[in-house]
């Protein structure tokens, strides 16, 4: 560094030879260079080299002022290369995974697309869980070089979780390595290059019919209580088992004969968790309310007496706002959607049919399809955020034959007419369009 003292001693004849003795100066100043007058060009190493190129890797900062400037820059760059350095440090999968969950962490709650549902964020906390306990949680960042480890930590698991957990833990490690990659410590996601992804191919449930609905009421109630209700509303409204059991009597309008899904009954890690419905509903307004059919509404009734029966025979005031299906059937506390899953698979099978709860939402769709509920209203009840998932799951599966009203629309047209024939088009001429 040049002092003013030392600048003194360098004969000036004018002021221009003095700017160029100034400049030639400090250009030998260590990492500043000054690359037009007031703008200068700060390079701070950082003792490391690219992993691709092998080239060192320099932090390099513009400053646009005076040589204070340039040394204040230089040494904030000094102090980011040091801290980057202790960062560098070799990160094993476990401790990517702790940092990811944290960052999940400090999205919850926010609105719009950044946020993240603290259903989501429990998910998440036990899928890591599960990755930090196989040996893919011990291996480095740098380590990770193809897909393998990934794969055979996969089946592993597979035989220890089943697939449909491992769909979860895939798409948890999938987030993290993508939050690796966007803070630099990764080039390329391992579990994005597996060559087996989850999910395979899902197995196909009988959709029970009409018939088969009416056997499993009529039998539902020796299985468990209340369970007969829930079996009707599962199928008369097409709600998942998630919010049926979120139901609270004030989501249900008799007069109206309308229903809400204010809220879902969700089990992460064997707990229950009561959560704000949030399905496809993230940043959007509140899902409109679904129609109520007339037929259920004498089991609603029914339920309901069933509740105040009780909480007289057990000497306490029925809750005032009370859950529809519940686990001690005074209305008290939330059922268990598992608990119910469970039973509703027992009963079909008792029917005669493999179909599960989720069964009776396909049920649903198709019995809105067959009867000619036009696709944009059915898929508003069924609560599909997508018209085309919808048409793809439902209207496609059960217009297996011609429609009807589609073999009328050509004898509208004078196409079909004798081959030859002259007879012009109604309302048109034989000769060209003028």
């Amino acid at each position: 560094m040049v002092r003013k003292s030392e600048l003194a001693e360098v004969p000036v004849h004018s002021q221009r030879s003095r700017t160029r003795a100034v400049r030639a100066a400090l250009r030998v100043e260590r990492g500043i260079s000054e690359i037009e007058t007031d703008v200068f060009r700060v390079r701070v190493s950082t003792g490391r080299r690219d992993q691709v190129t092998g080239s060192p890797k320099q932090l390099e900062r513009i400053v646009r002022g005076g040589i204070r400037d340039a040394r204040r820059a230089r040494n904030e760059l000094e102090s980011q290369a040091r801290q980057g350095s202790r960062a560098d440090a070799p990160m094993t999968v476990g401790q990517l995974l702790d940092e990811w969950l944290a960052s999940c962490a400090r999205r919850v709650g926010k609105p719009g697309r950044g946020g993240l549902e603290q259903n989501t964020y429990n998910n998440y906390e036990l899928q890591v869980r599960t990755l930090k306990a196989t040996r893919l949680a011990s291996l480095r960042l740098e380590e990770l070089t193809n897909r393998q480890p990934v794969e055979d930590t996969y089946e592993a698991l597979e035989k220890v979780i089943g697939t449909a957990r491992r769909v979860q833990v895939h798409k948890a490690l999938r987030s993290a390595f993508n939050h690796a990659m966007g803070e630099g410590w990764m080039l390329f996601n391992p579990a994005s290059l597996v060559r087996t992804k989850p999910p395979e191919a899902k197995s196909t449930r009988a959709i029970p019919t009409r018939e088969q609905v009416d056997q499993a009421f009529k039998i539902a109630r020796s299985l468990a209580p209340d369970l007969d209700v829930f079996v009707a509303t599962a199928a008369l409204t097409g709600f998942r088992c998630q919010a049926l059991c979120g139901l609270r009597w004030s989501d249900v309008d008799f007069e109206t004969q309308s229903i809400f899904i204010r809220r879902v009954i969700n089990v992460v890690g064997g707990r229950v968790v009561l959560v704000d419905y949030a399905k496809h509903r993230r940043g959007k307004p509140a899902p409109p309310p679904k129609y109520l059919d007339s037929a259920l509404l004498p089991r609603l009734h029914e339920l309901r007496d069933r509740q105040v029966q009780r909480a007289s025979e057990a000497g306490t005031t029925p809750a005032e706002d009370g859950w529809l299906f519940s686990s001690d059937g005074l209305g008290l506390e939330p059922g268990n959607p598992e608990f119910f899953g469970r039973r509703v698979s027992k009963l079909m099978k008792l029917v005669g049919t493999d179909s599960t709860l989720h069964s009776f939402r396909h049920h649903r769709g198709s019995k809105l399809v067959s009867e000619g509920v036009d696709p944009a209203i059915a898929a508003r009840e069924l609560d599909h955020a997508s018209l085309s998932y919808f048409l793809n799951t439902y209207v496609h599966p059960v217009r297996s034959t011609i429609e009807p009203r589609l073999t009328a629309i050509g004898s509208e047209y004078a196409i079909g007419g004798t081959p030859g024939s002259d007879a012009p088009l109604e309302g048109g001429t034989n000769g060209d369009a003028t």
